[in-house]
């Protein structure tokens, strides 16, 4: 056991003791050479404690700064990088992103860093035993990295309110829907009523908020299940990196785009469920994973894997759910996605994906207009939906329905 890798744990304690900063597991790297570590209120947000040599910065920078952009990324936050090199070489200022401090117990190669962390040249302490004070050490950063995990990971996946008022809303309306059981045993009546996609009433009666309202509406218990259980580990993170306004946008987004491409491709189908959405926050997961170059661990790529096959079997055994309005929510993920990143270098991607997005939206309106798969209606149901609008005393709108589909058959061949 080396003197330096000690040092290093000593420094690492540090900053979690006294200001707050939390280990951040970064991958494949060896935790006696280099530890990472995250504090979105700190003057540094990311601090990087190494064992290595600052030389080895110069053949290593590209890895440095996807990290540390991946970190920051992760804490959704901005700022510059502290690395930390327990050594006497004099450091160096190549990188304007990265302040680099060499230490040891007698040297320190800036001594302006310890405005900001006036305890860190009292840190480093002599032992005569290394091994019995490294273990000792670890078993000491081991305890205060437990007791600050919930505030840590708060940083990641942020405030949950949004997540619960979309989930509630989502869980009132299945139960919702239960209760109109007494009124009809049709869950097919039931789901178009509440606000089901549905070609029949969306051309018939204009009625293109289903497009929307067919995201929240789950009939099916498992497909409910399934699809928050997905939301709630999957949604958090996604506000946390990209803001809460940019995930509602985004969210409704690949909602409304998911529901089109299911409109437009298929035929006059009924289609329920948040799956598009969510396909919607995977790809943005996807574009942010390439953006930090996470893209590259395998438990990122094990996620996607897992996420695929889940909704892919949703697909295969819950009926009412669309292909299409995967795909269609995949790609206004990737769209929304890259909109926005926050990588300097794609700014003309950001420019290319705006236009690429009003395109699509013009395309789809255009599409609704010359969609042919308007077949097969079905009379019996329409009339059971009017039926159940006048049973909850909406008479003006079950009238102006019956009328206007009415009407529709007229014109569809």
């Amino acid at each position: 056991m080396r003197q330096e890798e000690v040092w290093a744990l000593q420094i690492v304690y540090m900053f979690l003791n006294k200001y707050e900063y939390r280990l951040i597991n970064v991958g494949n790297q060896p935790i006696k050479s280099e530890l990472w570590l995250a504090n979105p209120n700190g003057q540094y947000p990311v601090i990087r404690v190494t064992t290595k040599s600052i030389a080895t910065n110069f053949f290593d920078n590209e890895r440095l700064v996807q990290t540390k952009d991946a970190v920051m990324g992760l804490v959704n936050t901005k700022g510059k990088m502290l690395s930390i090199h327990i050594s006497d070489e004099l450091s160096d200022k190549n990188e304007k992103d990265i302040v680099e401090v060499c230490l040891t117990k007698d040297y320190l190669s800036d001594d302006s860093i310890l405005e900001t962390y006036p305890l860190l040249t009292n840190t480093i302490k002599a032992t005569d035993d290394p091994q019995a004070d490294y273990d000792a050490i670890t078993k000491a950063i081991n305890i205060i990295q437990m007791k600050g995990y919930s505030k840590s990971k708060s940083w990641v996946v942020g405030d949950r309110t949004t997540i619960y008022i979309i989930m509630a809303v989502c869980i009132g309306i299945f139960f919702l829907s239960n209760m109109l059981y007494q009124l009809s045993t049709s869950k097919t009546v039931i789901a178009v009523a509440l606000g089901a996609l549905y070609k029949t009433f969306v051309y018939g009666n204009f009625e293109f908020w289903r497009l929307f309202t067919a995201g929240f509406l789950h009939v099916d218990l498992m497909h409910l299940l399934v699809n928050m259980y997905s939301f709630y580990h999957l949604g958090p993170s996604i506000e946390k990196i990209y803001g809460r306004k940019h995930f509602i946008i985004s969210l409704f987004g690949a909602i409304i785009i998911g529901s089109a491409f299911a409109l437009i491709g298929s035929f006059n189908s009924i289609t329920v469920g948040i799956s598009g959405g969510l396909f919607g926050l995977l790809g943005m997961l996807f574009v942010y994973a390439f953006e930090t170059n996470s893209i590259r661990d395998k438990r990122v790529m094990g996620s996607f894997i897992q996420i695929f096959i889940i909704n892919t079997l949703i697909i295969a055994v819950v009926p009412n759910i669309s292909w299409l309005g995967h795909a269609g929510g995949f790609i206004a993920g990737i769209m929304f996605g890259l909109i926005f990143s926050k990588k300097s270098t794609w700014n003309q991607l950001r420019k290319n994906s705006v236009m690429a997005l009003i395109i699509l939206f013009i395309a789809l309106i255009n599409l609704t207009f010359v969609d042919q798969r308007k077949l097969p209606i079905d009379p019996a149901l329409d009339h059971q939906v009017v039926e159940l609008y006048k049973k909850l005393n909406l008479n003006w709108y079950a009238d102006m329905l019956d009328k206007n589909i009415a009407d529709y058959y007229q014109t569809v061949r």
